[in-house]
């Protein structure tokens, strides 16, 4: 892209380059590139610009602000998952996308050829026709700028996506981890309470005599709450 500006800062006319200024600042409105590629695009379009000199202080409080956004990058906790309303939203959004709107790709595969093969240019006799040229490859650029454009808020769109479906995932196996947690220790109470009693425990004891022909016996039934108190 800042090739094609370049040359078209060389080779464009005014009006040209008007309206890839326009198509620019529209993508600085809608934030589909940072500012930095926005200014370079720039620049390759109007022209070198003269950079000043930035005071110490100024170069001092950058390199403190990037400091600080190191220190807050790692202290970046994973997002707020969202909602399920949200994931549709954004779902339904991605269905008007650049990929695919029909319409625009058969605008672009019926350029003229005027616009695509640079030897045509060679058939160009008089003024009449050069600024019919002109015309058909500033309403090109308008449009395939305005494509790439979409394009890239796409990309945008889809990464953002990604990081939510993410989010939601890691948050709905956090929430069937501790519903398993839940269900396990509900088992293991209701498996605890509902124990059937155990049988009675007997012990019988001998005890002979020595003028006794017959056995003492002594039997003690024990039974849990006994064994309880115990």
């Amino acid at each position: 892209m800042g090739y094609f500006l370049l040359y078209l800062h060389r080779e464009a006319d005014e009006g040209c380059k008007k309206h890839l200024g326009r198509v620019l600042s529209i993508w600085e409105e809608r934030a589909v590139y940072e500012n930095d590629i926005l200014d370079d695009l720039k620049t390759a379009l109007y022209g070198e610009k003269k950079t000043k000199k930035r005071p110490y202080e100024e170069i001092k409080l950058d390199k403190d602000e990037d400091d600080d956004e190191d220190e807050d990058l790692s202290k970046i906790t994973p997002e707020e998952p969202p909602q399920t309303t949200d994931l549709i939203h954004a779902l339904q959004e991605l269905e008007n996308a650049a990929c695919g709107d029909a319409a625009v790709h058969q605008r672009i595969g019926s350029l003229p050829v005027e616009v695509q093969d640079v030897s045509l240019l060679d058939k160009i006799t008089d003024k009449a026709s050069g600024d019919q040229l002109s015309k058909m490859v500033d309403d090109a650029c308008m449009l395939l700028a305005d494509y790439n454009g979409r394009l890239a808020a796409e990309i945008d769109d889809r990464k953002q996506l990604t990081r939510m479906l993410s989010d939601f995932l890691r948050s709905q196996k956090e929430v069937l981890d501790e519903k398993e947690q839940q269900l396990e220790v509900r088992n293991n109470l209701t498996f605890f309470f509902y124990l059937p009693p155990p049988p009675p425990l007997y012990i019988v004891l001998h005890s002979k005599g020595t003028h006794l022909n017959s056995h003492v016996c002594f039997r003690y039934e024990f039974h849990r709450e006994a064994v309880g108190q115990v």
